[in-house]
């Protein structure tokens, strides 16, 4: 029988090539005959998440055609349990965007959750355009907005879609190849805004060496940044790096920021004599 390229490979794992693929490198269709149904991937485990359980069983008559998959912020028209639906990839149901993100144009698979199945089909897609594609002022925007999702995230407090679209906020603000000073220097500081709005999630959600990470990097490009200076402090605390905190500590010398580093310099100086007092209980008992 003649098959699409990727119809079966692709679907079982996630891959985005095979040796059919290789061998009909440019075409659209291939001679090679599907799999036996025996070799077919009866289920597949998509979960991301190892407290959710989240199968795929692909439907052999509707593999798909293709190897581009729905991606994250993609706009996707989808039948779910015969009901038409347009979604966007990071704005619907995380564990049946596990399965979306596996199947190509015109597949339909069944997606097996803890507690019911669920039949979908992919009637189209339409990514996001590839961020080196995009104009300098273009991608301002586009990371802007998304910085505007990432913020109306967090105060709701869905922590998890805010941190996604922080990323994916930076992603069109990491690519500076081919532009001028002037536009460097306007995504350079949406860079610094933004870093410092993700090390502030990442404070929140107690992710202290993400947090850490993250204000380092913005220190190297904006040392005298006093906010970021005062937050990786606090990470450093998060993360018993009492040595590094203080460092930074002294560095912060805003008067707007006084308040909040005596504070921070107290719970660190609680810390530490807490530790101290705990590990010479602990050496008293070994004797």
């Amino acid at each position: 029988a003649t098959v699409s390229v990727l119809n079966w490979s692709s679907v079982g794992t996630g891959e985005g090539g095979c040796a059919r693929e290789a061998a009909c490198s440019g075409m659209t269709e291939c001679d090679f005959p599907e799999p036996p149904a025996q070799d077919r991937p009866s289920a597949i485990d998509v979960s991301q998440d190892s407290s959710r359980r989240v199968l795929l069983k692909p439907d052999g008559d509707r593999p798909g055609q293709g190897g581009e998959r729905p991606e994250y912020e993609g706009e996707v028209e989808v039948v779910v349990d015969g009901e038409a639906k347009t979604i966007v990839m990071g704005d619907w149901i995380e564990e049946l965007e596990w399965a979306l993100g596996r199947l190509a144009r015109g597949a339909r698979a069944k997606v097996e959750l803890d507690d019911r199945e669920v039949v979908l089909e992919v009637t189209d897609f339409k990514n996001p355009p590839p961020v080196y594609s995009l104009e300098p002022g273009a991608k301002v925007e586009a990371a802007q907005a998304r910085r505007v999702a990432g913020n109306e995230y967090y105060k709701a407090k869905d922590f998890k879609k805010a941190e996604r679209k922080y990323k994916a906020a930076l992603k069109y603000l990491d690519d500076r190849f081919g532009i001028g000073a002037i536009e460097k220097q306007l995504l350079l500081e949406s860079t610094v805004v933004l870093r410092n709005n993700l090390a502030a999630l990442f404070l929140v959600t107690k992710q202290y060496y993400e947090a850490v990470e993250q204000l380092t990097e913005l220190l190297e490009l904006c040392p005298e940044n006093q906010k970021a200076r005062l937050r990786r402090a606090k990470a450093y605390h998060g993360c018993f790096e009492w040595a590094r905190a203080a460092a930074d500590l002294a560095a912060v010398t805003d008067a707007e920021f006084a308040e909040d580093a005596a504070a921070l310099q107290r719970q660190i100086a609680a810390a530490q004599k807490g530790h101290k007092q705990r590990d010479q209980a602990m050496f008293r008992k070994m004797f």
